[in-house]
């Protein structure tokens, strides 16, 4: 790259973004309920507001299922990630934060974080990015601040990753039920009722995820989940494509 002054904020807030990824975690999460978390999240779109400020927020994981899909009764922080952010919006969204904690403690200090850059490569960041703002999915919104959801085929990818057991964290009971869900919405979205094995193998080479023989043994158990959880005969996996 350059030195241009453009170039050198990106590097600058890139270096922030970093700072803030690296912070321990807590040894004991709080659970965050919806309401908890909308209350939280208003706090942080206030003050964002009062700072002339606009930010847009791309989130993984139990925020989504929280607030968006209600699939969940709590989580346990906002997982988040834009590498567009400029050097002024990182402080001014450090500082919200920080504002939004002062007003209630039981969020824990690292209840809106970005810990998911250091597990995500930074090309496969920006294709997320661009296909989040494409999906235009929104978990809140408010003057100040806009949060949209990760691709569907991403949260359904590692939803799968970890179940097989390639994942970097440990398997919770609540996974397989989150990746029908993503999985729902990504059909509901594309009004089609199903798709292919061989699609869901093209989604885990686009974000480079290891397709295993574990991954593909969890595929039945998939389908007969999402007909529980949706009511519905046929499955939403054709295994034979």
């Amino acid at each position: 790259m350059g030195q241009s002054l453009s170039s050198l904020r990106r590097r600058r807030s890139a270096h922030t973004l970093r700072g803030l990824a690296a912070r321990p975690t807590q040894s004991s999460p709080p659970d965050l309920s919806r309401e908890t978390l909308m209350n939280a999240l208003q706090n942080v779109a206030a003050y964002i507001a009062s700072k002339n400020q606009c930010i847009t927020l791309i989130v993984v994981g139990g925020t989504i299922n929280t607030i968006l899909l209600r699939s969940r009764p709590n989580t346990h922080d906002v997982d988040f990630f834009n590498d567009n952010l400029t050097p002024a919006e990182v402080k001014c969204l450090s500082k919200a934060t920080k504002s939004a904690f002062k007003r209630n403690r039981t969020l824990g200090q690292e209840w809106l974080n970005n810990h998911i850059v250091l597990f995500i490569p930074l090309h496969i960041r920006r294709i997320l990015l661009m296909e989040a703002l494409d999906q235009h999915a929104i978990v809140f919104q408010a003057p100040g601040l806009t949060i949209f959801a990760a691709p569907w085929t991403y949260l359904f990818c590692t939803k799968m990753h970890r179940l097989s057991g390639s994942g970097i964290s440990t398997v919770q009971p609540y996974d397989q039920d989150d990746a029908v869900h993503y999985l729902e919405k990504y059909l509901s979205q594309h009004s089609t009722a199903s798709v292919t094995q061989v699609i869901v193998r093209s989604w885990f080479a686009q974000y480079l995820l290891q397709w295993t023989t574990e991954t593909a043994m969890l595929l039945p158990a998939v389908n007969s989940t999402y007909k529980i959880i949706f009511n519905v005969q046929h499955d939403p996996i054709n295994l034979n494509n």
